[in-house]
């Protein structure tokens, strides 16, 4: 049986029966939903049998500073006193609907302080209700970008719809926000990311087939690649030999051709449990620059293994993009 643990920035699960807490003290207000992600993935992990620690070991993250031992008190940690006042969401999917999520939860005086740009031109269907947040079988047929402005707006929150695909077109108009959070697994997307115009860009993205689905990568622009360079050469690759696996190997029995085995292995999976993960990491990239925390250009890793996280740091400027005070008392 795991026990979930919201303390500081940091959260997780620990099997019950090592009787441990971390100090209970006031938890930034993205951990209890990273806490029931890990605690998801690791009854997920325990149920597939695929790793041999689930359920028997501590797993979790710092959203303060990923990558670092989570059980282990950091004094730089601190509460959000600032919080974004303008976000361009690009990607309403899974991923992108994790990210809109988690702003939500954040401790804003007046819901209305946060302006979302969403921009997405796709609609929901029926996998859409299995694997996003925000989507329901009533919402099939209707744009992401409404359905997500719905559930905003009946929150007091501030929308601007972008109903167009993201490419090298968009430009950002002078009083639209200079700050992106990318959710979209799209390779021609994610390299023009940098030629719209935004001051900033968090872009997440997660593995794809049976084998990688639970990787998450995250990348912030401007660094020491641009995102042109690192996604123009993209080429999607399978996992591995698909025929080899049980699953796709009955679907070859039944008369699959191995091209349509490889493409069923390529897609990516979506698993609400690693979006929501993705999505902490993301939005968390912002409060620590708006809060005196270290700036990462990099964090790769697995939910599968969260301790094997790693990071590369980088210096970033002043976040000048907009921003409100948080609300102390919430």
């Amino acid at each position: 049986m795991l026990r979930s643990l919201r303390p500081d920035s940091r959260g997780g699960a620990i099997p019950l029966r090592e009787d441990r807490r971390l100090p209970e003290r006031d938890a930034v207000s993205l951990v209890p939903a990273l806490a029931s992600a890990a605690y998801a993935a690791e009854v997920f992990a325990y149920h597939a049998g695929d790793h041999p620690m689930a359920g028997r070991r501590a797993l979790g993250l710092s959203l303060w500073n990923p990558g670092a031992e989570w059980l282990v008190d950091d004094p730089t940690e601190c509460a959000p006193l600032f919080l974004p006042s303008q976000l361009w969401i690009i990607g309403l999917g899974n991923l992108g609907q994790a990210i809109v999520w988690l702003p939500a939860s954040l401790p804003y005086r007046a819901k209305d302080r946060l302006e979302l740009l969403l921009n997405d031109f796709d609609t929901i269907t029926i996998s859409n209700q299995s694997t996003s947040l925000l989507s329901h079988e009533k919402d099939s047929g209707r744009t992401k970008a409404r359905v997500v402005a719905d559930w905003l707006e009946a929150r007091g929150f501030s929308t601007l719809l972008e109903q167009r695909p993201f490419g090298a077109w968009i430009a950002l108009a002078p009083d639209e926000p200079g700050v992106a959070l990318c959710g979209v697994d799209n390779a021609p997307a994610r390299a023009a990311l940098e030629k719209a115009g935004f001051g900033l860009v968090v872009e997440a993205g997660l593995g794809a087939g049976p084998q990688a689905f639970r990787s998450i990568s995250l990348h912030t622009f401007p660094a020491t690649r641009s995102a042109e360079e690192i996604w123009s050469r993209q080429v999607g690759q399978a996992d591995g030999s698909p025929e080899d696996m049980p699953a796709y190997k009955a679907l070859k029995d039944k008369g699959m051709d191995s091209c349509g085995l490889a493409q069923l292995a390529s897609r990516t999976v979506a698993v609400p449990f690693v979006s929501v993960i993705a999505g902490c990491l993301v939005v968390a990239e912002i409060l620590r620059r708006l809060n005196g925390g270290r700036a990462f250009e990099l964090v790769s890793g697995s939910v599968a293994a969260l301790e094997d996280v790693e990071t590369l740091s980088i210096t970033s400027s002043t976040h000048s993009y907009g921003h409100v005070s948080a609300d102390s008392e919430a």
